[in-house]
Formats: C-alpha cells, structure tokens, sequence
C-alpha cells in the first residue's frame, strides 16, 4: 500500500533527486506496464467498458432526464460487470489466481468504486467549464491508470507471483 506521503521527496535527498520510495514506485509502475500483452487486453477491455460506459451515460443524461451524477454512476456500473467478467476470463484468465472469484468480484467493486468516486469528482469538477460529455470523457481517462495497476496488484494477482510482478 503507499504510504501518505509517497509521491515527496525524503527530506534529506538533493533537490532533483527521487526518494527511494518515488524510484520504487517508479519501477512497479513501469514493470506493470512492461508486461507484455496483458496491458494491451486490458486496454481492449477497456475500450469496451469505455462505450458501455459513454453509450449508456449518453442515453441517461440525455434522453431520460436522469441527473449527471446518478446517470454517471450507473453507467460506470455497467462498465464494471462488462471489465469483470472480461478481465477475469481473458486478461487475466492466465494467472493461476491466488483468490477466489468472489473475492475478486468484491475487490473489482472496491478497486472500481474508488475510480468511480474519482470520475464522479472530475466530472462535478469538470462540468463548470465544459460540456457533460466532454467532462465524461476526461474522467474516464482519469481513472483508466488507476484501475488497471490496482487490478493487476490487488484483484488478479497471480499465486506464483513474485513481489514485482504483483
């Protein structure tokens, strides 16, 4: 888990220079990038769960009169059965999983009701200045990097995992 003050320089390192923990986050962030296949099957997913997201977002807002956010939180629900379901079969579907599904149905409601939170703030943020879906759109990408890495080290790691590669 990062610790609160994660992203600071230690106070006693030279201005410029990473911290220990910044350059260890660095590492884990670019190892999980690094990984072959499985950042782009994620981004596929992810495309998906992004139309189902926008689509159903779209019909809410616009054409049932439903409020901005309630019709973003139901539709980013929509997105997270859709990334489940595809994450756990074929993103993810080689890892010999270290837990069961219903953990990790209940970790990817945790991990992804976090992201929704986050596109929730965005989008109260954003909406002040630009158009609902315009807002929308910065808010999915807002939360795309956060939900990958948290799935891969908390909802699909695998057993036999080493530390690094969680």
């Amino acid at each position: 888990m990062l610790g609160a003050g994660f992203l600071k320089q230690s106070y006693d390192s030279k201005p410029g220079k990473l911290s220990e923990g910044n350059l260890a986050l660095m590492k884990s962030l670019a190892q999980t990038f690094s990984s072959g296949q499985r950042p782009l099957k994620f981004a596929i997913v992810g495309l998906l769960n992004t139309g189902i997201d926008f689509v159903t977002f779209v019909i809410l807002f616009s054409y049932s009169d439903s409020p901005l956010l309630i019709a973003n939180s139901i539709a980013y629900c929509a997105g997270i059965v859709n990334s489940f379901i595809w994450n756990k079969l074929w993103t993810f579907g080689d890892y010999e999983h270290h837990h069961t599904t219903s953990y990790q149905f209940v970790a990817t409601l945790l991990v992804y009701g976090l992201g929704l939170a986050l596109s929730n703030l965005i989008i109260a943020v954003s909406v002040i200045l630009l158009p609902a879906a315009i807002a929308k759109l910065i808010a999915i990408a807002g939360t795309v990097c956060w939900t990958y890495w948290a799935s891969k080290k908390y909802v699909y790691k695998s057993a036999g995992a080493s530390i690094h590669e969680r």
